[in-house]
């Protein structure tokens, strides 16, 4: 099992360049993912091109990579595609980047997560070309998940997802992570950041 894990540019003005943090989110679920047993490549949008500008829309741009940047660094035998999706000004640009990953790689799935897709998982999915929405801390979702592709879980009984069945919008409720050592869960990856 391969999962790519995106973290998005972000859409910016050239003036605040400067402010550029790792995505801690998306460097915990990877550390999980691999102690699960998952090969995991990450993609950070922002570190990987700091300095890096593009337009995005009209006067819009977006700090980072661009998005074809992202597409050549995806690798092609993933088994599926993570986005992180913080905040909601970045939700169009996280729309894009699925539509343009789904066109290029219409067999590999795409899974939202983030406080944006869990608060509009419905709407999330509606828009995008993504398949599947984690909803709240995602570590534990994503793993059954990526034992559901493998063909080791059941969908139905994965706590902490949404996605649609034909035209019926599923969604169960996330269960929080209320204690990160009770959890077990490891420090965040960081060895596969830009640091």
């Amino acid at each position: 099992m391969k999962l790519t894990l995106i973290y998005p540019p972000v859409i910016s003005a050239v003036s605040n360049m400067d402010v550029l943090t790792p995505p801690m989110g998306v460097a915990y679920l990877a550390s999980y993912m691999i102690r699960e047993g998952v090969d995991v490549q990450v993609i950070d949008g922002q570190g990987e091109d700091p300095n890096g500008v593009s337009i995005f829309h009209k006067n819009i741009t977006i700090r980072g990579l661009s998005f074809d940047g992202i597409l050549e660094r995806v690798d092609p035998n993933a088994s599926l595609i993570g986005i992180s999706n913080l905040f909601t000004v970045g939700y169009p640009v996280v729309r894009e980047l699925s539509k343009r990953l789904k066109a290029k790689y219409p067999n590999i799935p795409i899974v939202l997560g983030g406080n944006h897709p869990t608060n509009m998982p419905e709407k999330s999915l509606a828009d995008s070309k993504a398949d599947y929405v984690i909803l709240g801390e995602g570590e534990k979702a994503l793993a059954r998940l990526c034992k559901f592709l493998e063909k080791k879980d059941s969908l139905e009984e994965i706590d902490g997802i949404a996605y649609f069945e034909g035209e019926k919008f599923i969604r169960r409720s996330a269960k929080r992570i209320l204690n990160l050592n009770e959890d077990s869960i490891p420090f965040p990856a960081r060895h596969l950041l830009p640091l």
